[in-house]
């Protein structure tokens, strides 16, 4: 009787063990585990971290963080010293240039054995973490650049809010609008011509462009000059901050940005970046779309984006890790936790399960991704060089707006040069 009790004790202890996220219970295993975003993110990630090594303790998560180009340079940094965290973080936009230097470990064979289970991911979602056809990262939610406003500037100015169709010349009016009536300090826009990822892409790929062929820019200097000028313009309007304002705020945290400060009303960036910015503010926020193309035969040119999750090519526990990332995403526990952080999340369960506590900022990332579904296109794999491209872009952009060029041609001219040396 007492052996018979013993082996069905066994039989328990080892039924337990098994629905355990981690397969080597008895070895004590530090994962590194690395993300980009602030201090309210930080908080969040460290309680998924904590409840994982409460259900592991075998396990121990080290942490870092830092701001996303702060972050990638970090990660540059430790891929070339060797000693890259064994969980990461990755984007899109930088995943091709650690690819190229074998510093992502291929999830494909992970992937087939179950091992990370993606049966709940949408095909389409699945295929955006792809580089050549192998599964590097896996989604933690996507989006899609918006228009993000301040409800209660446009109200007191009497301007109409954009609806999800309007266009470039509807945005350079409702900007030049806006500018002639708002109190002096405070802007029509922030200043998007700043940045190369966020509605740039839209419009060159309304235009039937891609920022990027190959390893060669893949638009004509033309459409770079017709964008560069809409944000000249309306600068000469008074409709945007000065560029010092621009440049000293971008290197603030979301607390300091016009957006969140009141001191402009539009701001076209990431919509996963919605809930974070009506966090930060005591005013209504709105969302809608990047502006349409003029011509309306031209495509939308959406991009859906969001942040990934991978795991290092030179990590000593691959398992382990592995474990992680597969709990991460398919668990309830930390899809709870982590409530549609970085937008709607890959597993279609999990965000069935969050949307019961989600707020009225994740409601309109919600619309504004339904209205992109019906012509969204994922992101083209960039060039490992492309970081420093969009780094050139930016340069010669506030070169311009600093009034140090005497066209917006010569700016075009200058930063063709310098990204076809770069790409070369």
């Amino acid at each position: 009787m007492k052996h018979l009790r013993f082996v069905l004790l066994v039989v328990l202890f080892t039924s337990l063990m098994s629905v355990l996220p981690v397969a080597a219970q008895d070895d004590e295993v530090t994962l590194q585990l690395a993300w980009w975003g602030g201090d309210q993110r930080a908080a969040m990630y460290n309680k998924i971290a904590d409840l994982y090594e409460e259900l592991n303790p075998n396990v121990t998560i080290e942490r870092e963080f830092a701001g996303f180009d702060a972050y990638f340079e970090r990660l540059a940094t430790q891929v070339a010293g060797g000693n890259p965290p064994d969980v990461l973080h990755m984007h899109q936009f930088r995943v091709a240039g650690f690819v190229d230097r074998s510093a992502m470990l291929d999830l494909t064979p992970l992937v087939d054995a179950g091992t990370i289970d993606l049966s709940k991911f949408a095909p389409g979602i699945v295929d955006t973490g792809r580089v050549d056809g192998k599964i590097y990262m896996v989604t933690l939610g996507n989006s899609a650049p918006g228009t993000h406003y301040n409800a209660r500037l446009l109200e007191e100015t009497d301007v109409e809010a954009p609806t999800y169709e309007w266009t470039w010349d509807d945005f350079v009016a409702l900007a030049t609008e806006l500018a002639g009536k708002l109190p002096e300090g405070v802007y029509a826009s922030a200043d998007t011509a700043n940045s190369f990822d966020i509605a740039f892409e839209p419009y060159v790929r309304q235009r039937g462009y891609k920022l990027f062929e190959g390893e060669a820019i893949g638009f004509p200097k033309e459409v770079l000059v017709d964008w560069w000028t809409i944000w000249q313009t309306l600068r000469e309007a008074g409709a945007l901050p000065p560029i010092e304002l621009t440049v000293e705020r971008m290197a603030d945290g979301v607390e300091n940005n016009v957006l969140v400060t009141g001191d402009a009303a539009l701001m076209m960036l990431s919509g996963n970046q919605h809930r974070l910015y009506q966090q930060n503010t005591e005013d209504e926020l709105g969302l809608t779309s990047i502006p349409r193309a003029n011509d309306p035969e031209g495509r939308f040119g959406d991009v859906v984006g969001g942040a990934y999750i991978g795991l290092s090519a030179s990590t000593e526990h691959v398992e382990e890790a592995a474990a992680f990332l597969n709990w991460f995403v398919n668990s309830e526990e930390a899809a709870r936790i982590f409530n549609g952080e970085h937008g709607p999340v890959g597993n279609a369960e999990m965000q069935a399960l969050i949307a019961d506590q989600q707020q009225p900022a994740d409601k309109r990332l919600a619309d504004l991704m339904a209205f992109y579904a019906q012509d969204v296109m994922n992101p083209d794999v960039r060039p490992s060089a492309a970081a420093e491209v969009a780094a050139a872009y930016q340069r010669f952009y506030q070169e311009l707006a600093f009034g140090n060029y005497g066209s917006v041609e010569e700016a075009v001219d200058a930063f063709f040069d310098e990204a076809e040396f770069i790409l070369e």
